[in-house]
């Protein structure tokens, strides 16, 4: 079985529309919609194998019956612009507000980077005054993306799309992946 549950919430749809056009100009409105259902659907399955589902998606890209405008079939179509980065749409949001599942009750990531419209990048920056910002920072990140055998705590949707957590605190950083 699959879901589509609201992915407008965490994916920037209408950019990711707009990206997709400007990358892939030969898609039809009804092909663009059959391209944003695949990368915007999965099986009940698990946070990792949902974030590998996208990474597959985005390396390896997806195609579509038929370019309409020259013939040609199954045409790859690309949801990042790799060889000319300036063909992507790159949006940071501050404060980015998302609703834990089920409930009336949000997190709040520090900041989401968006490639196209997907949430590629989480960064969770704490201060000075905490104790142990970057332990405490890790925490809240994988409380955020419910990985501490606790459900209602976070939204696993928001990192079916993650390449990188960020954890800062002035100059210390540390990055790594939902793994």
């Amino acid at each position: 079985e699959s879901y589509r549950s609201s992915f407008s919430e965490v994916v920037l749809i209408p950019k990711l529309k707009s990206a997709l056009k400007d990358i892939n100009p030969f898609l039809t409105d009804k092909q663009l919609e059959e391209v944003i259902r695949k990368i915007t659907t999965f099986d009940k399955r698990s946070l990792l194998e949902n974030n590998k589902k996208i990474l597959d998606l985005l390396l390896e890209n997806t195609t579509v019956d038929k370019n309409e405008i020259t013939g040609e079939l199954s045409p790859t179509v690309r949801f990042i612009y790799f060889k000319n980065i300036e063909n992507n749409i790159f949006t940071a949001i501050s404060q980015f507000k998302v609703q834990i599942t089920g409930t009336d009750h949000h997190i709040i990531p520090d900041i989401v980077l968006f490639i196209n419209g997907m949430p590629m990048v989480v960064v969770e920056a704490k201060s000075s005054k905490v104790k142990e910002p970057i332990p405490e920072a890790i925490d809240q990140l994988l409380r955020y993306s419910e990985q501490r055998n606790a459900v209602g705590e976070g939204n696993q949707e928001l990192f079916y799309y993650n390449q990188f957590l960020i954890t800062t605190c002035r100059t210390k950083a540390k990055f790594g992946t939902i793994t």
